[in-house]
């Protein structure tokens, strides 16, 4: 026997500390590989649906585990009802009529339920006597009415069907948000194509009036201009205006709202055309600048000059949000960069 107070002859503390560091050591471990193992799985869940097919692949960003082709029925399940494609005309043959490629104007989204659709048609030029729209299920309807939004290329016609009054549609939705690396579906041929947003585009073709806004995106494939683009949920995001770049739709409600009543489309504007500084990157003294770049002087000349850069309105920086809202009144207290001053007057605020 031994004193109760002390150890065994053949206990080693040194060993005893040793074994006690290695079983620290080798939980460390465990959860160290079981932490990188997850890791590595999200990072497969990420990469492996852009390469991969089938229906073992799945999507971790936004569809949160459902297996890609589900999630695609889904969404084109969801706007189905709510897409329509334009044609110029029906061609005649013997007794019955079909629809050309060849003739096919755009796709276009539902957007009011009185009837009111939109597409992205840059090049129409007011011709619209004999279009048809054709519904996903095959119904007809015939085309009338037309706005046509000059500055974004973006297409309003009104759909009606013969014998039918006060026909209530259903409208899409729209997306409320878009993110790098979302999936998205597109919509071209009569199929459904899915692809993958890269990242904000800041290749900027033409300047663009001060109050139209026009956030670009890029996709990872080529699709063709006037596509119809929708987020994994069948919520519209916009159109394919240059094959793979995106633009979303920004301005659905300042037209959809009271379309009826409208018969030409004009935007609240500064009076110039030009870029804000996040489209096309502008650095001064090492620094980005928040801002306008005017382009092009349209009204308030008297004030605005080609190269001017807004910089303020009414006190705040001159971007997207606080532009439209400031042109909500009549006159705006504007700060310009020019020549190495900085200027400010009140201009007002016009519609074109």
């Amino acid at each position: 026997m031994f004193p109760p107070h002390l150890p065994p002859p053949f206990s080693n503390i040194r060993n005893h500390q040793q074994f006690e560091r290695l079983k620290i050591i080798l939980v460390a471990t465990f959860f160290g590989l079981l932490a990188g193992l997850s890791g590595a799985s999200m990072l497969l869940g990420w990469i492996w649906p852009l390469t991969g097919g089938g229906d073992n692949f799945f999507l971790s960003r936004s569809s949160s585990g459902v297996p890609r082709e589900q999630l695609q029925a889904r969404a084109q399940a969801k706007i189905a009802d709510e897409i329509f494609t334009i044609y110029q005309k029906a061609t005649v043959l013997g007794a019955a009529r079909y629809f050309s490629e060849l003739d096919k104007v755009a796709d276009a989204v539902m957007g009011v339920t009185s009837g009111w659709v939109v597409a992205y048609a840059p090049n129409f030029v007011g011709l619209n006597k004999e279009w048809v729209a054709v519904a996903e299920n095959g119904s007809l309807y015939n085309v009338s009415r037309p706005l046509f939004d000059r500055r974004t290329g973006l297409l309003y016609l009104k759909l009606s069907r013969a014998g039918v009054s006060d026909q209530q549609f259903r409208v899409v939705n729209f997306n409320s948000g878009l993110k790098q690396y979302d999936e998205v579906f597109v919509f071209q041929d009569g199929q459904w194509h899915s692809t993958m947003v890269t990242g904000q585009s800041r290749d900027v073709a033409a300047s663009h009036l001060d109050s139209v806004l026009t956030p670009a995106y890029s996709l990872n494939d080529k699709f063709r201009t006037g596509s119809v683009v929708i987020d994994v949920g069948g919520n519209l995001i916009g159109f394919v205006n240059d094959h793979s770049v995106l633009t979303t739709l920004t301005v659905e409600d300042y037209f959809l709202n009271g379309i009826e009543n409208k018969k030409v489309l004009t935007y609240r504007s500064f009076g110039v055309e030009g870029w804000y500084t996040d489209e096309k990157l502008l650095v001064m003294n090492d620094e980005k600048l928040t801002g306008f770049i005017v382009n092009r002087v349209l009204a308030n000349k008297q004030f605005f000059q080609k190269g001017d850069i807004i910089l303020k309105v009414d006190g705040r920086p001159a971007d997207r949000t606080n532009v439209w809202n400031s042109l909500l009144n009549s006159s705006v207290r504007v700060s310009i960069w020019r020549n190495g001053k900085v200027i400010e007057s009140s201009v007002s605020v016009v519609e074109l």
